[in-house]
């Protein structure tokens, strides 16, 4: 879709190509030739053939009454311009299919027009049979600038489809003529009831060969000369001086959320991977075009071609709405930003790049499957008190005319689909600025906050829903005389240092007995890039659960399920097994991904420290890098990973992973769950905890566990306790699986990308993995990543769906504490 390809212009020139006698001008026999009809108004745009010079503005006629109402308004918006966009892309047209093979820079050229031309090549040329688009550059037309396209034709240039050479129209065959046109002896080639009307009629296109004249002695004058002969269209357009809006699709800078970014078909986002994108862009709007709509949480981001005053960006100016009943202002803060960060916006002399206008949040989450709509009114101003410029887009989205009726478009030169995508989004703001009024409305967009709760019920059920039951295993079982009387616990958590049993005995009172075996589970992820498979398929995988049974329980015992913390396992819902058993509760807990028995190697492990030694030290020791890292094999950092994640020696051989010599726990534990160096796919390890946390409530209540628990368990309600990690993936699992009637959090969190930014456990790792990227702190591509990140996150974040629990009427604790000045 290109909502901004510009309008065919019905221009006042009532040119009836002839041959006449006086002038020899006859125009070339019918051949395949680009559009460059005067007397229909049909020309390539951008083109100064209608911009008034001397007046400094476009001008486009709008006296046609046949004009729609939407299509006089957007000449209206286009003749308050000084000049073309910086975004308006060339469109040219043919009277056949053009032959894709033959448009090379060397038929088609662009140049920036100066005191020393230079050829423009860093545009997108797309070939769409009878029409070229070629999008301006990526950073766009230069301000002020004048540009020349040239199109060659002939033998040495465009054809057809079927090898025809693409030769010029009539109209432009007089243009490209050597000879005066406006000479009273050649009137009578032009028409005109009087030879006033033929002469003026002459003295117009006069007008408009003298101001190409120069190009065509330029090109002929080239060393590579292209003889005027050869030449099938040539025109110039000027670049507006305005300060404008982004909303340009080709370049991709348009304000993020959009509605305009939503596929209407599919209702999924839509966010087309550019040629300037690297692999970490590209994962994420692969992950991001999974979606249904934008984050609920991160900031809103728009920026202007030029820098703004920063004074000016404030709620006076900039303005965000609740759509879903009423127009409902919602809070809002405002920073501007250069590429360094915010410091260089906020001096005496504003920086030259501070062009990026950020909106926070004062309150989140945003509500889910809602429409929202952000307003810039006209006081907002540059760097230099100037008026901004809307793009075409910018000016869609704001007037009041629809873009399309009835899947008929309303303009000209816009396809039905575009219109009718454009008008799609256009009309979710009408009703907000028909009620603030729009004479002050610079522009406006919707965008509309994902639905996450559909897709979490999906995976928190997906066993379920495909009959995937499974039968527990049993592989041990320790009765409780042996957790209080022998070592029993540190077969457990076995370890040359452990404490246990002494420290943990009390922990285990009134236990009965504690059972350890298996389950499988659907597991969706890919063995070697850890992520969701393309294809949607799974492979059934053993997950490892652990059961405490009280002692002298209920006939029917009640259950509750434990999720365990990051870098730890099932095992530690021993911690709380005796609190439970002393009120009848039997525990089951299981190892999420990549914890536990399902641990694997990647590069560097989750326990990492902050290095303190002093520069000149770290070479000596081996500790070079910020972070000083506890490797996750035992040959240290002589290991390295398999593409499966086994530990591989230096020699090629399969390791073991290292374990704390405190404690049965690797240090590798969970690095894969939350391994910020693949972040676009974090998300979907989320997902498959909560397929395997669904995967152990269906085994629960359609599969026979009279044998691990001893007796019946309850299936028709269960309950739920997660500490850390496991209150975070908990929170998220409890609101969407109405089974659960209480549950209790230690230690959980949401908005999770800022909770890990600001941890200082995974604040470091993150710190690193941009440094790892060359992008510094503080910067705006810090931001606008961190941005991308959260919006990802938020697909399974717990502030997305918690208000659920609550909506049920169900009953939850979350348990945090305070250490000194923090809460942790």
């Amino acid at each position: 879709m290109r909502a901004y390809v510009p309008l065919k212009l019905f221009l006042p020139l009532p040119l009836l190509v002839v041959g006449c006698q006086p002038l020899e001008l006859d125009p070339p026999p019918n051949v395949e030739h680009l559009v460059f009809d005067l007397s229909a108004g049909e020309i390539p745009l951008p083109n100064d053939i209608v911009r008034d010079s001397e007046g400094g503005h476009l001008d486009l006629p709008t006296d046609d009454e046949e004009l729609s109402a939407t299509e006089f308004a957007f000449r209206e918006y286009l003749n308050g311009m000084d000049a073309w966009s910086s975004t308006f892309p060339i469109s040219i047209d043919f009277s056949a299919v053009v032959d894709p093979e033959t448009v090379t820079e060397e038929t088609l050229q662009v140049w920036e027009w100066g005191a020393n031309p230079q050829q423009v090549t860093e545009v997108t040329i797309a070939v769409d049979e009878q029409n070229i688009v070629v999008d301006a550059p990526r950073e766009g037309w230069k301000q002020k600038g004048d540009y020349v396209v040239l199109v060659r034709g002939g033998d040495h240039g465009l054809h057809s489809e079927d090898d025809a050479p693409i030769g010029p129209d009539a109209s432009f065959y007089f243009l490209k003529q050597q000879e005066k046109l406006d000479t009273w002896e050649h009137q009578r080639a032009f028409p005109g009831a009087t030879r006033e009307e033929r002469l003026e009629t002459a003295e117009t296109l006069e007008e408009i060969r003298l101001d190409l004249a120069p190009y065509f002695t330029f090109f002929d004058e080239l060393d590579e000369s292209i003889p005027r002969d050869e030449i099938a269209g040539l025109w110039h357009f000027t670049i507006t001086g305005a300060t404008e809006l982004a909303m340009d699709k080709a370049s991709q800078r348009v304000p993020l959320p959009f509605d305009l970014l939503i596929d209407p078909e599919t209702g999924l986002v839509e966010l087309t991977a550019a040629d300037w994108d690297d692999e970490l862009v590209v994962d994420a709007k692969e992950q991001a075009n999974k979606l249904d709509g934008f984050g609920v949480s991160p900031n809103l981001m728009f920026e202007l071609t030029q820098a703004v005053d920063p004074s000016t960006v404030n709620s006076d100016n900039i303005l965000l709405y609740d759509l879903s009943v009423t127009p409902t202002l919602v809070d809002a803060k405002y920073k501007v930003m250069a590429e360094a960060g915010t410091n260089p916006c906020y001096q005496a002399e504003v920086d030259a790049d501070c062009k990026h206008i950020i909106i926070g949040l004062e309150e989140f989450p945003l509500k889910g499957g809602t429409t929202y709509g952000v307003v810039v009114k006209k006081g907002l101003l540059d760097h230099n008190g100037e008026e901004i410029k809307p793009m075409p887009i910018g000016h869609f989205m704001a007037t009041a005319h629809p873009i399309a009726i009835d899947g008929q478009s309303q303009i000209s030169s816009l396809d039905d689909e575009s219109a009718d995508r454009l008008e799609g989004v256009r009309v979710k703001l009408d009703g907000l600025l028909d009620d603030i009024g729009r004479e002050n409305v610079l522009t406006a967009w919707p965008f509309t906050t994902m639905d996450a709760i559909v897709s979490l019920r999906e995976a928190a059920q997906m066993a379920e829903t495909m009959e995937l039951s499974s039968s527990p295993s049993i592989m041990g079982r320790k009765p409780a005389y042996d957790l209080l009387y022998d070592d029993a616990l540190s077969e457990i958590f076995p370890g040359d240092l452990n404490p246990i049993p002494p420290f943990y005995i009390v922990r285990t009172l009134e236990v009965a007995e504690v059972v350890q075996g298996t389950i499988q589970s659907p597991y969706f992820l890919d063995e070697e890039t850890r992520r969701w498979r393309d294809d949607g398929g799974y492979e059934m995988q053993e997950v490892h659960y652990q059961v405490t049974i009280p002692d002298n329980p209920d006939p029917t015992k009640p259950v509750v399920i434990f999720g365990h913390a990051v870098v730890t396992d099932r095992r530690f819902g021993l911690l709380i097994s005796g609190e439970l058993a002393k009120r009848g509760y039997a525990s089951i807990s299981i190892d999420f991904p990549f914890h536990g028995k399902r641990t694997v190697c990647i590069d560097a492990s989750l326990c990492a420290i902050p290095n303190f030694l002093p520069m000149e030290l770290r070479p000596l020791l081996g500790f070079e890098e910020n972070l000083m890292w506890l490797p996750p094999c035992v040959s240290g950092n002589d290991a390295t990973c398999s593409p499966t994640g086994e530990c591989l020696d230096a020699d090629g051989n399969v390791e073991d992973l290292l374990v704390f010599p405190v404690i049965d726990l690797m240090p590798a534990g969970g690095a894969a769950f939350l391994d910020v160096y693949d972040m676009p796919h974090i998300n979907e390890h989320f997902r498959q905890a909560l397929v395997d946390l669904g995967a152990l409530r269906y085994s629960l209540q359609s599969d026979d566990w009279t044998n691990v628990f001893g007796g019946q368990i309850r299936t028709d309600q269960f309950y739920y306790i997660g500490q850390s990690l496991g209150g975070i993936v908990g929170f998220v699992y409890v609101s969407v699986t109405p089974e659960i009637e209480r549950a209790v959090f230690n230690v959980p969190g949401g908005s999770l990308v800022h909770l890990f930014q600001d941890s200082e456990f995974f604040g470091p790792q993150i710190g690193a993995y941009f440094e790892n990227l060359d992008v510094d702190a503080g910067s705006f591509e810090q931001e606008r990543l961190l941005n991308t990140a959260t919006w990802l996150v938020d697909s399974v974040d717990p502030h997305t769906v918690a208000h659920l629990y609550a909506e049920d009427g169900r009953t939850g604790l979350i348990q945090m504490d305070k250490i000194a000045e923090g809460i942790g």
